[in-house]
């Protein structure tokens, strides 16, 4: 028995092979009723018997007796990738020649009415051309079809697919039971003043998969805990995908933690394959995490809020005895995600003059001699009683980042709601 394992890329490029024209040339079998030069090719094999399993053997003979009760019925997990594909074992009438090409094709017999929606039907879950499948010449009038599969959330009972020869070959019924992986093992790893929380595949994933089927989602509770770092986030939720540069396969999303001014506890959900786990996060309720040990002679810097009318001012000085490098200053709201204060870049907007004042583009900052600079706020309408901002300053040459947070007192509230001049 030979086995025949096609990418992708090869049964995309088989399709496109002219068989009329080789059937010309050699009287390879042939739906057609008589070819171009006027010769009666030889009429298409049909399929005598076949049989569908998983890519592994029987795990026990109990296993080995229910396969062969049910040879047309096959259960694998969806996106494994060595015993997540489908293995059809197609026994033919005649010998297939080696240098003829045979049309098999994968359907799914409810899509002639869906086609006209371009609807593809049960054949989205597995990994295949939309148009079918083309093996290769093997010279026997046995096939073995090798198909891999995609991810599920929950199990799918695909009951809808058949295999015929041809275009108008008799289909032949098959049952596919397509599982959701394991579950991912979560972990946190401290990097500086950030939590990494990593998750890992408990299972080799099908490369052959689309993006979508390896996204992993991080989702912060309560949301004001911190700020993902990196990656594609919104609000509190970040979203990765598994990378096949590790073994087991990883994907991490990196968190800087703030201030969890709640009683509840702080805690990251990981969501994969239909499965959700939370995981607690070592930031305190109503206190910020401990801020790293810095050096006696460290950059240390110094920053000084207050409010004006929409606006918010912040002077930063050194207080440490080393020099400070340039900085990337970031300005968020936090703590209160009600709020409606838009997220500023420094320099992204012209500060107010002061001694060193940061490039307008970049958002970068140099505090050797002190740096000033003012931050437009939400409309006066939209700042909360709860209201409360962080300020990130993160070095160029390296290092952890400095978070600084602002709270308004009522006086700066009603300040900095009020309009006065710009």
């Amino acid at each position: 028995m030979i086995r025949l394992d096609l990418p992708m890329a090869a049964c995309l490029a088989a399709i496109s092979i002219p068989v009329p024209a080789m059937a010309q040339r050699i009287n390879c079998p042939s739906e057609l009723a008589r070819l171009p030069n006027g010769e009666v090719p030889r009429p298409m094999p049909s399929i005598v018997s076949y049989t569908v399993t998983p890519s592994r053997p029987p795990a026990d003979q109990n296993e080995a007796r229910r396969w062969q009760s049910a040879p047309n019925e096959a259960t694998v997990i969806g996106g494994h990738a060595t015993i997540g594909a489908l293995v059809i074992t197609i026994n033919l009438s005649d010998a297939v020649g080696r240098e003829c090409d045979w049309p098999v094709q994968l359907v799914d017999t409810a899509r002639s009415d869906l086609a006209a929606r371009g609807v593809n039907g049960e054949l989205e879950e597995l990994a295949l051309p939309r148009r079918g499948w083309i093996l290769g010449s093997i010279g026997t009038a046995q096939l073995v079809w090798t198909i891999p599969t995609r991810l599920v959330a929950r199990e799918k009972r695909l009951t809808r697919l058949a295999i015929r020869m041809g275009e108008r070959g008799t289909l032949h019924p098959i049952t596919v039971i397509l599982q959701p992986p394991p579950p991912p093992v979560v972990t946190l790893q401290p990097i500086g003043s950030m939590i990494e929380v990593r998750a890992s595949s408990a299972m080799p994933l099908n490369a052959e998969m689309p993006s979508q089927d390896r996204e992993v989602t991080f989702t912060l509770s309560p949301p004001s805990i911190g700020t993902w770092v990196g990656g594609r986030s919104s609000g509190a939720v970040a979203t990765t995908v598994f990378e096949d540069n590790f073994t087991p396969s990883r994907s991490s999303a990196r968190l800087q933690p703030g201030v969890n001014t709640t009683t509840s506890p702080a805690q990251v959900t990981v969501r994969f394959g239909g499965h959700s786990i939370a995981v607690p996060l070592p930031i305190p309720a109503g206190a910020p995490p401990p801020p790293p040990p810095a050096a006696a002679s460290a950059c240390s810097p110094a920053p000084v809020f207050s409010a004006r009318p929409g606006r918010v001012h912040i002077g930063i000085g050194n207080t440490g005895k080393g020099p400070c490098s340039a900085m990337m200053a970031r300005f968020a709201p936090g703590g209160s995600a009600a709020m409606a204060v838009k997220e500023l870049v420094a320099g992204s907007r012209p500060p107010a003059v002061g001694k060193s004042a940061p490039p307008p583009t970049f958002g970068r900052i140099a505090i050797a001699d002190g740096w000033q600079g003012e931050f437009p706020v939400a409309p006066s309408a939209t700042i909360l009683p709860t209201a409360r901002f962080s300020l990130t300053l993160t070095p160029d040459k390296g290092g952890a980042p400095f978070s600084f947070a602002y709270v308004p007192s009522a006086a700066e509230l009603a300040i900095l709601r009020s309009k006065g001049a710009p």
